[in-house]
Formats: structure tokens, sequence, C-alpha cells
């Protein structure tokens, strides 16, 4: 059974889902199953991820995927970093900021 990978990239405007596996050939195909827009909103001056949509279309993706190729071997999950700018990220009721994992409550 060959290995099927999922890679999943969270973008500054969009997200996607690929799946690379090797062929029978030893060439690595990769595969874009699934695509999505993802923006932030301004709350009290922070960019904020709506992380409740971005869960949601993770998991449409991954059942995309699934349709496609049945068996998944392994995923994993990459998001941008900005340096010269700064985002904030909100989790439930509370702010992750960045690296520094300052939270800030009750932002809405």
């Amino acid at each position: 059974m060959k290995e099927i990978y999922l890679a999943i990239d969270l973008g500054a405007s969009s997200g996607r889902h690929i799946v690379g596996y090797k062929n029978e050939n030893d060439e690595l195909i990769l595969d874009e199953v699934y695509r999505f827009k993802n923006s932030y909103e301004i709350i009290n001056n922070h960019k904020v991820w709506n992380i409740d949509y971005l869960f949601e279309q993770i998991k449409l993706g991954i059942k995309e995927a699934l349709k496609k190729y049945h068996q998944i071997t392994s995923l994993s999950i990459d998001t941008f970093k900005i340096s010269a700018e700064r985002f904030t990220i909100v989790v439930k009721s509370s702010v992750l900021y960045n690296s520094n994992l300052l939270i800030i409550p009750n932002l809405s």
C-alpha cells in the first residue's frame, strides 16, 4: 500500500489541502484537493482570524481528501508568519498573540 500524505496550508488570503504521494516510477505527485478563502477581521485594532471558520474548512478539506484517496497516512498543518506585521488569532473569547503568548481577554 502506498503512503499518502495530506498537507494543509493556511495562508493569509487562502488555505489549501494538498495530497502528496510517490507513483510507481518513484516520482512525487501533488494534488490540490481543496481550496478556501481566508481573511481576517479587525477587532479593537487587532487583526483577527476566525478560528471556527478555519477549523470547519480544515475538516471539509480532510473529507474531500478522504473521498478521493480513502486513506491518509499522515497529515500536517502549516500557517504563515509575517514578521513585519502583527497578527492576532482569536481563540474563543481570548486572543493568542503570535509567539509572545500574550492573552488579551474579551475583544468583542
